[in-house]
């Protein structure tokens, strides 16, 4: 089996991606201690270092979309699916979700009247 290369994505699926980051709605390795990847991220477990998407940035599971099983006893969810960025995707994401978090910021900082 040949290694899959991760594909470069839009700015719109980025920017719905860093949206439901934002929202709690996409888990991240980022979120994830290194000792429990495993165990959230339950594919990589069948996955050999051949296999793998050549220049990974991200790993992330959509908790509303991407098949999750019950909670661990960590608390974490367990998926069975998930997704990888390419290190050019990540960058554009972490840049976009900034700037969304500047956003959502002021738009909370408004409506309390700060």
């Amino acid at each position: 089996m040949k290694s899959k290369r991760t594909r470069n994505l839009s700015d719109a699926v980025l920017l719905g991606i860093a949206k439901r980051i934002y929202d709690g709605k996409i888990l991240t390795d980022r979120q994830v201690k290194p000792e429990e990847l495993l165990g959230v991220f339950m594919p990589l477990i069948f996955l050999s270092k051949k296999n793998m998407p050549k220049d990974i940035g991200l790993i992330y599971a959509d908790i509303e979309i991407d098949r999750a099983l019950p909670r661990g006893i960590n608390g974490m969810p367990m998926f069975t699916q998930m997704h990888f960025l390419n290190k050019a995707n990540t960058k554009r994401l972490n840049e976009m979700y900034s700037k969304l978090k500047k956003v959502r910021d002021n738009e909370d900082k408004l409506i309390k009247g700060e």
